[in-house]
């Protein structure tokens, strides 16, 4: 019984143990992107979407993705700030599964984080906002 209270507290079991652990959550959040992109895409195709409204969907479904296609519109650079800013206080509903897989099975309440990132997305878009127009950006 202390020999086998031993073997599971040993630190190399522990120690890989919380690497496969690590690798497990990787490889989750990894294909959650991977889906969410796919997703938009998907949705873009299937309805012919101009490029704006397209770098909306993408910034919806996946922060990278949205970012990415907001880079490479004919927009004033204080509208990109802002808009960037915005999808970064949102996250994309990728980063909303990501943070559900990951409190799942906790005390923690999801709608609490949501609502957070939906009431940090004015705010951040208009000091964005201010502060372009303070630096003349």
């Amino acid at each position: 019984s202390n020999n086998e209270n031993m073997n599971e507290n040993n630190f190399g079991v522990v120690f890989i143990g919380a690497i496969k652990k690590a690798i497990d959550t990787i490889l989750m959040i990894c294909g959650i992107v991977v889906v969410f992109m796919i997703l938009a895409q998907i949705v873009i195709n299937l309805f012919n979407i101009n490029p704006y409204n397209t770098m909306i969907i993408k910034g919806i479904f996946e922060i990278t993705i949205g970012i990415e296609a907001l880079s490479k519109l004919e927009l004033n650079m204080i509208y990109k700030a802002v808009i960037a800013s915005m999808f970064l206080a949102f996250g994309g509903i990728s980063v909303h599964v990501q943070v559900l897989s990951q409190i799942t099975n906790t005390k923690i309440k999801y709608i609490f984080f949501f609502m957070g990132r939906m009431y940090q997305m004015i705010p951040s878009g208009f000091i964005t906002y201010i502060l372009c127009l303070i630096y003349k950006i």
